[in-house]
């Protein structure tokens, strides 16, 4: 009868060590690995988890810069002015926005559309990056927002798996001392 009670205490406490894996397996975003070392490593499986590559740093690095699958090398940086009094901020525009002018028509050409004047593509190219800046910044701070909803995740999740630690530590001493 002890034998029993033992065996179903170590189950027991393999199935719960399993089912705290997997919950911090979800934070990290592998579920089933968490599971898995949870139930046949216990506390020690709980540590190589958290110590496992997690899957959404790419996918990230993708919101951020709008690339998808593997990183790539970031676009050359503008001057530190963003300022169009700034010959090199302007030149930096020209470059990047591929502004030019069309001889047959007589006008600048700015992301395919037509400007009379230099001064009027660039107002244009700077409104752009102007908007691209915005929406850069706004998803950095999304995603430490996220970063930070995610730390405090962590948080409740390590308080309870120390509780459930507690838990099955003494569910085992009790098994053996009976």
């Amino acid at each position: 009868m002890d034998e029993s009670i033992m065996i179903f205490a170590i189950i027991a406490g393999a199935v719960i060590c399993g089912a705290v894996g997997a919950v911090l397996g979800r934070t990290v975003g592998k579920v089933e690995p968490g599971w898995w070392l949870g139930f046949f490593l216990g506390p020690i499986g709980w540590v190589i988890v958290f110590l496992l590559p997690r899957d959404n740093q790419k996918a990230r690095f993708g919101e951020v810069h709008g690339v998808k699958g593997a990183p790539q090398a970031p676009p050359i940086r503008p001057p530190r002015t963003r300022d169009l009094s700034e010959d090199s901020y302007k030149i930096w525009l020209v470059k990047r926005y591929g502004i030019e002018r069309n001889e047959a028509l007589g006008q600048f050409i700015c992301n395919e559309r037509l400007f009379s004047s230099l001064e009027d593509a660039l107002s244009f190219a700077d409104s752009l990056e102007r908007e691209k800046f915005a929406r850069a910044q706004q998803v950095r701070e999304e995603s430490e927002q996220e970063e930070s909803d995610e730390i405090h995740d962590n948080r409740l999740v390590i308080g309870l798996v120390a509780v459930v630690a507690l838990v099955c530590i003494t569910l085992v001493l009790i098994g053996f001392l009976s």
